[in-house]
């Protein structure tokens, strides 16, 4: 059972060594309910000829994806997703198409920016992250925040607290 749940096992902690024990408490229980692991999202920007229309064309095939998973696979909810998923990779290939033929043709008397507009494309030469903000900065602007919060709450009264009755625990349900 948790130390929270025995106000004998606190009461001669201070505010920081009690806010530490409170904290790896909720960290064992979320860790035991939601295990840590860790996830890479890597971003990148979206094809310049992804527009509006392969947006809305986009959202329509997932909500009749949606609708197909959920549906018999001989059903005309499936039919109907294959269909616009066809369809949507059709305006993927054309836009795509259309997109870089353009290009080529506009560029094609400047081959210094053709290909300026290739690397671009393929993310060669990009300017990286700003660095406004480093990492003393951002170490600063935290210290000074525990220090502010610290002053606030010097003067305050100590917490008070209930004790539990014998028995009492800490019910959790998974769904």
């Amino acid at each position: 059972m948790s130390p929270l749940c025995h106000p004998d096992a606190w009461t001669d902690l201070d505010t920081d060594a009690f806010v530490r024990l409170h904290d790896a408490e909720t960290t064992a229980i979320l860790d035991w309910l939601v295990p840590l692991w860790t996830v890479t999202c890597r971003r990148r920007p979206s094809d310049p000829w992804f527009d509006q229309e392969c947006r809305l064309t986009k959202r329509r095939v997932r909500q009749l994806e949606h609708v197909a998973r959920s549906a018999d696979v001989h059903s005309s909810a499936v039919a109907e997703w294959t269909a616009e998923r066809r369809a949507y990779r059709a305006l993927l290939r054309r836009k795509h198409e259309v997109f870089w033929t353009s290009k080529v043709e506009s560029e094609r008397s400047s081959s210094r920016q053709l290909w300026r507009s290739v690397d671009a494309l393929m993310g060669r030469g990009r300017v990286l992250a700003s660095e406004v903000i480093g990492a003393a900065d951002f170490h600063r602007y935290f210290d000074a925040k525990v220090a502010d919060v610290r002053t606030l709450t010097d003067n305050a009264p100590p917490p008070s607290f209930f004790p539990l009755r014998l028995g009492a625990g800490l019910s959790i349900s998974v769904h």
